[in-house]
């Protein structure tokens, strides 16, 4: 069956329109699959031993298609001048001391008394006596968000590809950060020069199949 340029084109119009309608509606279902994930996520932590034999926490994590999707993340970006990122880790932790035992010599008379002090940024429990302190427990908690992507400090710097860190407690200090994005090389069948070549060796030959 010989085929004239409109029949093609009228072809290739309505192979385009199917395309698209059903690109949209995985699109939709996409969405809403992914409200469903972020709505049920939970910050719930398992362990493993690594091969050294620490204990490693972990987490599955999940993909979005943008940070706008998840309303809380998208305003803390912003705060963090931080446009775009690649990848964003809420963390929470806790610090925990206790049983720890210091032996004084008070010239006073004999006493007992415990403290404690509950605030939202520390929890202390104390046993002081005449001969001795013992800090019974000790617990900074912090929130933390860690996020990598272009950041601009000041409006007239350059955007600077970077890894930002956020603690919520003011008395968790940040000594010391690295952070290495790792993308692997891309396949041949991956590459756009591939593709483009591809495509123009195809309408060539298209074109010159419609001219014979």
């Amino acid at each position: 069956m010989n085929l004239n340029l409109k029949e093609v084109l009228l072809l290739a119009i309505i192979g385009m329109l199917v395309f698209f309608t059903l690109d949209g509606c995985n699109a939709k279902r996409t969405a809403k699959q992914q409200s469903i994930t972020i709505a049920e996520y939970k910050d719930s932590v398992s362990f493993y031993k690594s091969e050294s034999g620490e204990l490693i926490a972990i987490n599955t994590a999940i993909m979005v298609s943008s940070e706008k999707t998840i309303a809380d993340l998208k305003k803390e970006l912003e705060d963090l001048k931080l446009k775009n990122p690649e990848v964003v880790i809420k963390y929470r932790t806790n610090v925990r001391i206790d049983s720890i035992l210091v032996s004084l010599d008070i010239p006073c008379e004999k006493f007992n008394k415990d403290y404690y002090i509950d605030s939202t940024n520390y929890k202390v429990c104390i046993n002081l006596t005449d001969t001795s302190l013992l800090l019974r427990e000790l617990v900074i908690p912090n929130n933390q968000t860690i996020a990598v992507g272009n950041v601009r400090q000041k409006w007239y710097k350059p955007t600077e590809y970077s890894v930002v860190v956020k603690n919520s407690n003011p008395h968790v200090e940040s000594v010391g950060l690295k952070a290495y994005t790792i993308k692997p090389e891309k396949k041949i069948y991956e590459k756009n020069w591939v593709w483009l070549t591809l495509g123009v060796l195809g309408g060539g030959y298209l074109g010159h199949t419609l001219n014979r």
